[in-house]
């Protein structure tokens, strides 16, 4: 099986619903700033690890990590607890169910 790992630096962003604006009478919607950089070096990141391998096809198995800074409203105890500390959150979406409703 082919392995494909690659880290993107810097605090992830989450993904940002587009904005739409009216200008001179026309509609248009865009993807705020921060939100589109960081989709692009994610992009960019991939593009990297996948050079000289061939393209992915067939099912895939994802795993992702995203190393986030504690948020400076924990308690210290908390903040103390959560160093070196894997966190997940207490809710998950349920991807298989969401796959099959679209």
């Amino acid at each position: 099986m082919q392995r494909v790992e690659f880290t993107v630096p810097g605090e992830p962003v989450p993904a940002a619903r587009p904005r739409v604006v009216r200008i001179h009478g026309k509609t248009i919607a865009y993807t705020p700033v921060k939100s589109a950089k960081w989709k692009e070096n994610v992009a960019i990141f991939a593009k990297k690890a996948m050079l000289g391998k061939q393209k992915l096809q067939g099912p895939l198995s994802v795993t992702i990590r995203f190393d986030m800074p504690i948020p400076k409203s924990w308690t210290i105890r908390k903040k103390n607890q959560a160093i070196n500390q894997p966190h997940t959150a207490k809710r998950y979406r349920d991807w298989e169910t969401d796959r099959k409703s679209t």
